[in-house]
C-alpha cells in the first residue's frame, strides 16, 4: 500500500524553488532568443510558463501525473541547452506506456543537480537523462561527468539526497530503489519504482 506524503516531506517541497541564477540566465537567453529567432524565443517563453505552472500547481499534490514531471523536465532541459555551445551533448529519452501517478519532485533535482554540477563545456562531456515506465515499473537514470572531486551532491535543490530516499521509501518501502554512482569524474543515479 502506498503511503500519503509525510509533513516533512512537505516541507522539502515548499523548499523546492527555482533558482534565481536560472530565471535570471534564462530570461536573459529569451531576449538575445527574440533578436535572433522569434520562433526559438516563444518556444522558449512556452518552456518556462510550464516551469513556473508546474510549481504554482503541483506542489501541494501528494501525487501528481508522471507526465507532468516529465514535461517539467523537459522544459527545463531545453532551457538548459540554450546556454550550451554542445546542446547535442545533453540526450533526453522518454519512453512512458501509461500516465502513472508520482509523488512531485522525485526526479527533477536530480536533472537540476546535473546541470549545476556536471561538465558540460568540454567537447566529450555529456548528460544522458532516461524515463521509462511500462507494465507498471518506473526507471529513472542519469549520467553525467561533474565538474571536479569537490563538487557537493549531498545536496540539490535545497532538497537533500537522504530526504528523497526517505520519502521514496516512506511511499513505496521496498518497491523503490535508488543507486548513486560516484567515481569523482562521472555522477550517475538510478531509480526504479514499482507502481
Amino acid at each position: 500500500m502506498i503511503k500519503k506524503t509525510t509533513l516533512s516531506n512537505k516541507n522539502d517541497l515548499i523548499i523546492f524553488h527555482q533558482n534565481p541564477h536560472f530565471i535570471y540566465n534564462a530570461l536573459n537567453n529569451i531576449y538575445s532568443l527574440i533578436l535572433m529567432d522569434q520562433d526559438k524565443a516563444l518556444t522558449a517563453v512556452q518552456n518556462l510558463s510550464t516551469l513556473f505552472r508546474f510549481t504554482s500547481k503541483e506542489m501541494t499534490n501528494s501525487f501528481i501525473p508522471l507526465n507532468d514531471e516529465v514535461e517539467y523536465i523537459k522544459s527545463f532541459v531545453e532551457l538548459e541547452k540554450l546556454r550550451l555551445k554542445k546542446p547535442e551533448n545533453v540526450l533526453l529519452n522518454i519512453n512512458i506506456d501509461l500516465d502513472y501517478k508520482i509523488p512531485p519532485i522525485i526526479f527533477i533535482p536530480f536533472v537540476e543537480n546535473a546541470f549545476k554540477h556536471g561538465e558540460l563545456k568540454e567537447n566529450d562531456s555529456f548528460l544522458y537523462i532516461d524515463i521509462k515506465a511500462k507494465n507498471n515499473k518506473l526507471y529513472f537514470h542519469i549520467k553525467n561527468k561533474i565538474k571536479n572531486i569537490s563538487a557537493s551532491k549531498d545536496s540539490i535543490s535545497g532538497i537533500s539526497i537522504a530526504s528523497i530516499k526517505e520519502r521514496l521509501e516512506n511511499i513505496y518501502h521496498d518497491k523503490a530503489q535508488i543507486k548513486i554512482i560516484n567515481d569523482d569524474a562521472i555522477y550517475e543515479v538510478e531509480i526504479i519504482i514499482l507502481l
